[in-house]
């Protein structure tokens, strides 16, 4: 599924969401995941969101690519 940023460019999910998680341990391990299968030639973006108001609360780049 993907999303759409502003600047025209798509983003795809890597998996489905983690509705419910509660544990930070839990979602760093899942960035970690992504950064041993993705970071050649990936950046990795993070979203947080509100399940109570339907928004998006945070997003930002976790990791940058390294190769071309």
């Amino acid at each position: 599924m993907p999303g759409y940023c502003q600047d025209g460019h798509y983003w795809t999910m890597g998996k489905l969401p983690m509705f419910g998680c509660k544990d930070s341990g839990t979602v760093l391990s899942e960035i970690e995941a992504c950064k041993a299968v993705y970071s050649r030639h990936c950046f990795l973006r993070f979203l947080g969101l509100d399940s109570i108001k339907q928004i998006q609360c945070s997003a930002f780049i976790v990791h940058k690519r390294t190769g071309p």
